[in-house]
């Protein structure tokens, strides 16, 4: 079922109305009773083994619609504090989602990255071997028949396949959360002329989580 449809420039005010309210020192979360968390671990820049990398500008505006269609929980990083959210084994955006788990029953982690736009792919999903997925495979068949019947060109696990110690590989081995890290290839969140191409990917990934109970 199609939502409303979203324009590219409203898509890019998203993002700049949420930090001319946002500034926390380190992340945002907006928590809510829902087994679903999407997590947004690079909407600002971030820094990797001493190396600064960019911000993967389009994944907070798609975070923020996907929490706010599906009405559920939402942890976005707000600042470099010369930190990895994603690759560092422990961190503060990590331990938060430890404690939502706990908290709010965390079922189901959606983290959201952005791929260079001179990838081969659309969409890379990382599964890591199937590891990350195993509690709900239908739920990765739904989404994955969704993007190729669109024509989307999809990866598994290539570029990058959320290992043991990304958000997804680590909340999958160490707490048994199902979680899938989606990388959207920059040119469908970043280009005007993409615009109609999000909006099916928007389509595609609420379908299929809103069968969550």
């Amino acid at each position: 079922m199609k939502q409303d449809r979203i324009s590219h420039k409203k898509f890019v005010k998203i993002r700049k109305q949420f930090f001319l309210v946002h500034q926390e020192p380190d992340f945002f979360v907006d928590t809510k009773s829902s087994p679903i968390l999407i997590s947004v671990p690079h909407a600002v820049k971030q820094t990797r083994l001493g190396k600064q990398k960019n911000e993967e500008i389009g994944t907070l505006s798609t975070g923020i619609i996907l929490a706010d269609r599906l009405n559920s929980s939402l942890i976005i990083k707000t600042k470099n504090n010369f930190d990895d959210a994603n690759f560092d084994k422990e961190s503060n955006y990590k331990d938060k989602i430890k404690y939502l788990i706990s908290a709010v029953g965390i079922k189901y982690i959606i983290d959201i990255h952005g791929l260079k736009r001179e990838r081969d792919c659309d969409i890379n999903l990382g599964i890591n071997f199937g590891t990350n997925i195993k509690n709900d495979v239908n739920l990765y068949d739904k989404i994955l028949s969704g993007l190729k019947n669109a024509g989307f060109v999809t990866t598994i696990d290539n570029p990058f396949r959320a290992g043991e110690r990304t958000i997804s590989g680590y909340f999958s081995t160490n707490y048994n959360v199902w979680t899938i890290q989606i990388e959207i290839n920059s040119r469908i969140t970043n280009d005007s002329k993409y615009i109609s191409k999000l909006n099916e990917l928007l389509d595609i990934l609420i379908s299929a989580f809103k069968t969550i109970k």
